[in-house]
């Protein structure tokens, strides 16, 4: 088993359980700074964890409780690199920290630790492509407008201001709000939508408005959002949400 196979089968199977492996015992563990259910490669329950998982049921042994991963799994034939150990340390290490949540943290973990080790994530840690409609773009645009009640923008030494797809204190343009964080680059800064669409095939059917909603962002005075917004929504026969905006304290 390779790493890249590794990787695939832990995440396959921590994404299917969505659970920790633990016993009852509590114990201070010191990695993670506070008490904790003890991991176990076999729990009771017949969960099992990030390593217990690459171990066949036939070759178990309760021995291995308390023995490092690494070894354990040497010692049956399987890893043997220096890379590889220290992937099973990383996976092993996200399924006992009690800090992260299996369902909210476990896949963005993954895909960070894939990112780390140079490997492919599998389809169970990819994120669902979303079908962009123009009244889900506008509603996106629309809250996120008026959510953070200003550009993003910065102010040049002459006075001038260049609007940005990710400005100050986290701020994001009309546009900016629909590119996610993961896909972001810098050097996309001082380009037009237009010339950067190419890396958002999901959004090429929804050019027009997405650079109306830009020029909204950018030119019109941000008291005027709200109703350019209605305005622009008519236009393009779509429905403002019926949503009030809770100002960003900024």
């Amino acid at each position: 088993m390779n790493k890249q196979e590794l990787f695939d089968t832990v995440c396959r199977h921590l994404m299917k359980q969505r659970a920790r492996s633990v016993s009852k015992e509590k114990i201070f563990d010191t990695r993670f700074g506070c008490k904790t259910n003890r991991c176990l490669y076999r729990s009771p329950d017949g969960k099992k964890c990030a390593i217990g998982c690459l171990i066949p049921d036939e070759k178990y042994n309760p021995d291995f409780e308390n023995k490092i991963g690494f070894f354990v799994l040497r010692s049956l034939g399987g890893i043997l690199d220096l890379g590889a150990s220290i992937l099973v340390e990383n996976l092993q290490k996200l399924h006992d920290n009690p800090k992260l949540s299996p369902r909210k943290d476990w896949k963005p973990t993954l895909r960070e630790i894939a990112s780390d080790h140079g490997l492919e994530e599998p389809d169970c840690i990819k994120d669902k492509p979303v079908k962009w409609t123009a009244q889900k773009i506008f509603n996106k645009v629309y809250k996120h407008l008026l959510t953070q009640g200003r550009r993003s923008e910065v102010t040049l030494p002459d006075g001038s201001s260049v609007c940005l797809y990710r400005g100050p204190d986290n701020t994001k343009c009309a546009a900016g709000c629909l590119i996610p964080d993961d896909r972001y680059n810098k050097n996309m800064e001082n380009k037009p939508w237009r010339s950067i669409i190419g890396a958002f095939p999901e959004f090429k059917d929804h050019e027009h408005l997405i650079d109306r909603l830009q020029i909204l962002h950018d030119a019109v005075h941000t008291s005027d959002w709200e109703t350019s917004l209605t305005r622009l929504a008519s236009e393009f026969n779509l429905k403002v949400p019926k949503w009030k905006p809770k100002k960003q304290s900024i």
